[in-house]
């Protein structure tokens, strides 16, 4: 099973996995699903009324579709674990040298996929040792992004 990594969701039924599952159980009562959905409903309204404000009553407004679905999703996860909608939030973000103030859903959305790039990187990979020092400006720049977004939260 090590392949698949040593989740909940791939591990072996033995005495460690029945541990896990009561330790997640609360987070799937009825209760809890039903308010989790509330949210997302929420998180839904609240984005097709920016859409609304965007349209602006204009029939062929255009805007970047994959983005705003990008940023509704993360506003139902923020909303989801946090109990509150923070998307609007602004926070630093680094990239290249420069900062600039923007919204924390999409900062987290940035940084997150830059995590996976550095992680998949070729110096990464080949000296995994070198996953403990930030060696490019990119990698310190995400640094920095990780630790706004940690003291936002």
């Amino acid at each position: 099973m090590r392949l698949l990594g040593n989740s909940i969701l791939f591990a072996d039924t033995n005495p460690e996995w029945k541990k896990r599952r009561v330790a997640f159980a609360p987070a799937f009562y009825k209760g809890k699903l039903i308010k989790l959905f509330d949210i997302a409903k929420e998180c839904v309204r609240t984005t097709v009324k920016r859409w609304r404000t965007i349209e602006g009553g204009k029939p062929r407004t255009r805007f970047d579709f994959m983005e705003e679905m990008q940023m509704m999703s993360g506003r139902i996860l923020l909303s989801c674990a946090l109990g509150e909608d923070i998307t609007e939030k602004l926070i630093p973000y680094r990239r290249g040298g420069k900062v600039e103030m923007r919204q924390i859903n999409w900062v987290l959305l940035q940084t997150f996929g830059d995590c996976l790039h550095r992680m998949a990187s070729p110096h990464t990979l080949m000296f995994p040792f070198l996953r403990y020092w930030y060696i490019l400006p990119s990698e310190r720049d995400n640094l920095a992004n990780c630790l706004e977004i940690r003291k936002a939260i």
